[in-house]
């Protein structure tokens, strides 16, 4: 095994010293990659040149590891004078959402569209000379009255993005009892031609601060932003009260009421107020009439 010399070597100068004496098989590969990503681009072709004609040195491998590397930095740097890609922007991630009569489930993917496959992670792997996918950082707050997700940045079609989610839950949840993790999905349908064949997605389950309430929607606004959806067939799955998918939909509580800023003071007063005793009341009633009556007006 050859011994590297150039590591700690910091010119073009100083390299050909330290290597003036060295037969060409004595040439370390990773002194040539060293030699190649500092730009030392005459002494490395010399080397080069010489092998031709001595059979026992070969830098094929070494060379073009080194030159990829550079190449693909010197992309990335281009990709940098575009400004849409040098200031990611905040993209409302696609949400799906279901309940129980305890949780509330939520599963985000990072794209702006469900259909579509989510964004790709990426970093360099040096030892691989080569760009890899791997799975994104991310930052997830749970509040009793406020929830939000972001993600490390993403590259899409040239572009960089940070994917976001943030919003006021319908009622009250309790964030000592809610939990989140990553998950990695396979790929469906049309995405499966997508990088890996893998989804990376978030999910969040939310602990109800009132537990045997019906949400009328996800958010404390109405109606729900259009990144949010429902997830369609899973409440079934995760249902743990028989009785609860027969149950009315709230469409009013404390929460909702505050959101509502541009109601007029008396009936939002009066709106937050019947909102506050159906949360008392209505776990005791189990299905009685009164709650279908409240819905937006």
């Amino acid at each position: 095994v050859s011994k590297e010399v150039l590591t700690d070597c910091s010119t073009l100068e100083e390299a050909r010293t330290l290597t003036r004496d060295l037969a060409l098989r004595d040439i370390a590969a990773a002194d040539v990659e060293v030699a190649v990503l500092r730009g030392w681009w005459p002494l490395v072709q010399d080397w080069v040149s010489a092998s031709h004609t001595d059979p026992a040195a070969d830098f094929g491998y070494p060379v073009r590891r080194a030159t990829k590397a550079v190449k693909s930095n010197a992309d990335l740097l281009l990709k940098w004078l575009d400004p849409t890609f040098a200031i990611p922007k905040e993209v409302q991630a696609a949400t799906q959402w279901a309940q129980n009569s305890s949780h509330v489930f939520l599963r985000t993917r990072f794209t702006n569209k469900w259909s579509l496959p989510g964004a790709t992670f990426m970093r360099y792997d040096g030892l691989r000379a080569k760009v890899v996918p791997i799975a994104p950082n991310v930052t997830v707050s749970i509040s009793g009255a406020a929830v939000s997700l972001r993600s490390s940045e993403a590259e899409v079609s040239n572009r960089r993005y940070f994917y976001v989610v943030s919003f006021t839950p319908f009622d009250r949840i309790d964030p000592t009892q809610s939990a989140w993790q990553l998950e990695e999905q396979k790929a469906q349908g049309s995405m499966q031609m997508s990088l890996g064949a893998r989804i990376h997605e978030v999910w969040v389950t939310l602990q109800k601060a009132a537990p045997g309430l019906r949400w009328g929607r996800l958010t404390a606004s109405a109606p729900d932003p259009e990144h949010f959806g429902r997830w369609v067939g899973h409440e079934s799955e995760f249902s743990s009260d028989g009785d609860f998918d027969q149950k009315a939909a709230l469409m009013v509580s404390p929460l909702s009421c505050l959101e509502a800023s541009s109601t007029t003071a008396p009936s939002w007063t009066a709106a937050w107020l019947t909102a506050a005793v159906v949360h008392r009341v209505a776990p005791r009633l189990r299905g009685f009439a009164l709650v279908p009556y409240l819905h937006d007006s």
